[in-house]
């Protein structure tokens, strides 16, 4: 078998084990964080991916203005705190969840359509051995009453 064909190969067989691994985050999200967004309805997107302690991940996303939004945030049970902070378009912080005991969902509502920034990082436990698992976040939208 010729090196080229080998390479080919182990590009291959790594891509169909990364796309297994974020198909399990994604049916980790769809089981364990869509309960979670409770009378807001699921945007349709399913943000997730595996990471390790010390590893993050961002987000940008289009709010608009006057509607109601919940954010949730799911992780392995193994995992530490996840911390999370929401940056809008001037670079403000407009949450920060490490100042709420890392809280895992935050409700808001937006005063203009804006692009906002969502900045997730999976913090750091010392004390163990450097642990890795599925982190989902999930968007609703609070349904309009007639």
């Amino acid at each position: 078998m010729s090196r080229a064909y080998k390479a080919i190969i182990s590009t291959v067989i790594a891509i169909l084990l990364v796309a297994k691994v974020n198909g399990q985050c994604v049916a980790f999200a769809k089981e364990s964080c869509k309960s979670k967004l409770e009378t807001y309805v699921h945007d349709g997107n399913y943000h997730a991916a595996t990471l390790s302690e010390g590893e993050g991940v961002e987000l940008h996303k289009t709010f608009f203005e006057g509607q109601d939004y919940r954010l949730v945030i799911c992780k392995a049970e193994k995992l530490p705190n996840i911390y999370f902070k929401v940056i809008n378009e001037l670079g403000r912080v407009v949450y920060d969840n490490s100042k709420e005991n890392y809280k895992a969902i935050w409700d808001f509502n937006t005063s203009k359509t804006q692009e906002l920034t969502v900045q997730i990082m999976v913090t750091e436990d010392s004390e163990k051995q450097v642990l890795s698992g599925c982190v989902a976040v999930m968007f609703g939208i609070k349904k309009m009453t007639d």
